[in-house]
């Protein structure tokens, strides 16, 4: 039992189109979250992002694509599948402005202040 509410985090995860190449199309990547979609504030999440082996980078964008992280440090998770770990800190999400609805949302103030993150992810292959 907290005597303060946990502020919470929500992150929407959206998943980038198939991305063409002049050799051959590569399949849609794959992204997920860890511990969840939904963390404490304060707390970190870890973009999992997957794709076929082969993919020598992978891009996460976030909302506007000018910010994003790119990541060579790729992992085969299974003999069709690389793997791309991605672990950012909810204070660098928060310091950064949100997309905003309008009329802005009214949020109860003992649950905590929400934000929402889009994310995409892009599979660059090997040259």
């Amino acid at each position: 039992m907290s005597p303060h509410p946990t502020a919470l985090l929500g992150l929407v995860l959206c998943l980038a189109q198939t991305i063409h190449t002049q050799e051959e199309d590569l399949p849609r990547p794959s992204i997920s979250a860890e511990p969840g979609t939904v963390i404490p504030l304060g707390s970190h999440v870890t973009f999992v992002c997957r794709g076929p082996v082969g993919v020598q980078t992978f891009r996460l964008e976030r909302d506007s694509r000018s910010t994003y992280n790119d990541t060579e440090d790729v992992s085969q998770a299974s003999p069709s599948e690389s793997e791309a770990r991605f672990r950012i800190d909810s204070k660098a999400l928060e310091a950064r402005t949100p997309r905003t609805q309008s009329p802005a949302p009214q949020l109860d103030p003992r649950r905590g202040r929400r934000t929402t993150v889009t994310m995409s992810m892009h599979l660059l292959p090997k040259a």
